[in-house]
């Protein structure tokens, strides 16, 4: 089902995901291994909607970097946010094509964006939990009952090995950003 509602003269569409429950979200939760952290920045892409998209966008054809930046009206750090976020989920290849940066589906991404809607999401959802960071950032949701803080995801990453981010890191908390609004896409996800 979908609902558009008209924001200031453009029309804004969301997927109402009927079929996804909490039990689907725990389950990925509980039954997922956790992975090496990829040699990849971590994510500081906070709409996880977005994300989604690109991976869509990727399905019809390959892009260059440029192509990406333009289509979303991006500039070029935040075109390097949202690849650097699926080749972090281990989604898209990131290539140099005669001097031009190229991202492409791969095998995974291309069988995780092929399936149904509630099987696509819930794919996406394993895939962020088999990392660390946010396996540990759900459960602790869980655990507690109620919405988890920045602080809470900081201590979380500071006790986690992190591709090319110190301790000392001031782009921990901005990191941690982006582990609090995956979390609350992968919540939004159930039914209400």
């Amino acid at each position: 089902i979908i609902e558009s509602n008209k924001i200031s003269g453009n029309v804004q569409f969301r997927l109402k995901h009927y079929n996804i429950s909490l039990e689907d979200i725990c389950e990925q939760l509980t039954s997922v291994s956790i992975v090496r952290e990829p040699q990849v920045p971590f994510p500081q892409a906070d709409k996880f909607e977005r994300v989604v998209d690109l991976l869509g966008l990727l399905m019809l054809n390959s892009l260059d970097a440029e192509e990406i930046t333009a289509n979303y009206d991006f500039d070029k750090r935040q075109t390097d946010y949202y690849t650097n976020a699926c080749r972090y989920l281990g989604l898209i290849e990131k290539e140099n094509n005669n001097g031009k940066v190229v991202y492409s589906l791969n095998k995974q991404g291309r069988d995780i964006m092929s399936k149904p809607h509630k099987q696509k999401f819930i794919s996406l959802v394993k895939k962020i939990l088999e990392h660390e960071v946010f396996n540990k950032s759900l459960n602790l949701y869980f655990r507690k009952g109620s919405p988890i803080v920045r602080g809470e995801v900081v201590e979380i990453m500071m006790g986690s090995s992190i591709y090319n981010i110190g301790q000392e890191s001031s782009t921990i908390p901005r990191r941690a950003q982006t582990v609090l609004k995956w979390i609350d896409w992968i919540l939004s996800l159930q039914n209400s």
